[in-house]
């Protein structure tokens, strides 16, 4: 008796965003590595949205009838949606108008869920105990503004809405809530986002399908030993990847090189924290020895990864999967890391593939750095060749169709 092939599928992926941005890029890899599939049909649709509520309700309503042939749809989202499905209020709207308009199976992968830490609590009490003075400062922020505006009669009647459309204090919590309610089956990315979601009380099924490494090509001579060492930080750069860690400890490594192969993220506050991070570097007196690229082209980000010395990945505690970590994977360009449950997460994989280093200070830092320099590079890109393997997006794209599969074939699901 002869086994039948699984029936072909058509698989809709819809792209939000700018097309650099790591979220969309994700999912046009993604709908990349379907078209190599004999058993697979793609339809990719790519939008933009501009904030402007009716202008994007008719791009989403247009998206849902291009992808109306799908068998099912895959959407692309993270908790903090400014710069791909809005912020707040806007990315609730724009979610709930695709899925209204869409007439097939939504399936979605959630990401930055580790940021939901912060929130996962069950009473204010406990919430304000564990966030720390800072956190709590910046997450009420919004509400006290709110308060001073209203009590001093600041905000004129046409303008209350508009600063109770924008103000919520938990954004992140409830666009994962909304999510849940549009889609039938939620991807996460890492084990501890599958606990937070659990800690939220999203009982959404939740299938872990780690964060997929390339298949990228790059020379074996990329990298040429030279007397002066380059460290480099990968991808957009935006606050929870470390750079201010690392321009405190550049003072400590006076014969090492600097770069941030990456520009500014897109939400409101990356320029302002771009232009911070300028000022730190020339008050450290390293500018000389710091270079910011900006925004490169596939190509040449990749070169430049797989030419330098080590990557430094100081992430903090909430950072949730990585693009740019999979990128130095891919080209297996030596990494050290903050201690993580991320980094753990790989360690487990493949023991040793991403050395860290504890705890998180510049003296430290400088000093893991100092010992990794000195330690041959085969013995350090020997374990990442390995944990590329297991995350291949070859390997990964499976799993993924054994999700589509069990959505298109449960409807309860």
């Amino acid at each position: 008796m002869s086994l039948q092939p699984p029936a072909p599928l058509t698989v809709g992926y819809l792209l939000v965003g700018p097309p650099e941005h790591g979220i969309c890029r994700y999912g046009r890899l993604l709908a990349a590595e379907g078209r190599r599939r004999a058993d697979v049909n793609v339809l990719e649709h790519h939008v933009i949205l501009t904030g402007n509520s009716f202008h994007d309700w008719r791009l989403l309503r247009g998206a849902a009838r291009k992808l109306a042939q799908s068998s099912l749809v895959h959407l692309q989202v993270s908790v903090w949606g400014e710069g791909t499905w809005g912020g707040k209020w806007h990315a609730v709207l724009n979610l709930y108008t695709f899925r209204r308009h869409c007439r097939v199976p939504v399936i979605v992968t959630l990401h930055d869920l580790n940021t939901l830490q912060f929130f996962r609590c069950v009473s204010l009490s406990r919430w304000l105990l564990g966030a720390g003075s800072e956190g709590v400062r910046a997450a009420l922020r919004p509400g006290v503004r709110l308060a001073r505006q209203l009590s001093r009669g600041r905000l004129r009647p046409r303008n209350l809405f508009r600063a109770l459309w924008t103000f919520t204090l938990d954004g992140p919590c409830l666009i994962a809530f909304t999510t849940a309610r549009v889609t039938r089956l939620i991807l996460v990315l890492t084990k501890p986002e599958q606990a937070h979601l659990q800690g939220l009380n999203i009982t959404k099924p939740a299938v872990l399908i780690p964060h997929f490494v390339e298949d990228i090509r790059v020379s074996p001579s990329a990298h040429e030993p030279s007397s002066t060492k380059i460290l480099v930080v990968a991808g957009f750069i935006f606050k929870g990847k470390g750079h201010e860690i690392i321009l405190n400890t550049l003072p400590l490594l006076p014969d090492v090189k600097l770069t941030f192969l990456g520009g500014p993220g897109f939400d409101s506050a990356a320029s302002e924290y771009y232009s911070h991070l300028r000022a730190l570097a020339h008050r450290n007196g390293i500018q000389d020895r710091v270079e910011m690229t900006g925004y490169l082209p596939d190509e040449e980000y990749y070169r430049r990864l797989a030419a330098a010395d080590l990557a430094i990945c100081p992430f903090s505690e909430d950072k949730s999967a990585s693009g740019s970590l999979s990128s130095l994977i891919a080209v297996e360009c030596p990494i050290l890391a903050s201690a993580i449950p991320l980094v753990a997460d790989y360690n487990e994989m493949v023991p040793g593939a991403i050395p860290t280093f504890s705890p998180y200070t510049p003296a430290a830092l400088a000093a893991a750095v100092r010992i990794l320099l000195q330690t041959p590079r085969a013995s350090l890109t020997r374990p990442l060749r390995v944990l590329r393997q297991h995350l291949s997006i070859g390997t990964l794209y499976e799993q993924h169709l054994a999700a589509y599969r069990r959505v298109i074939g449960n409807p309860s699901c």
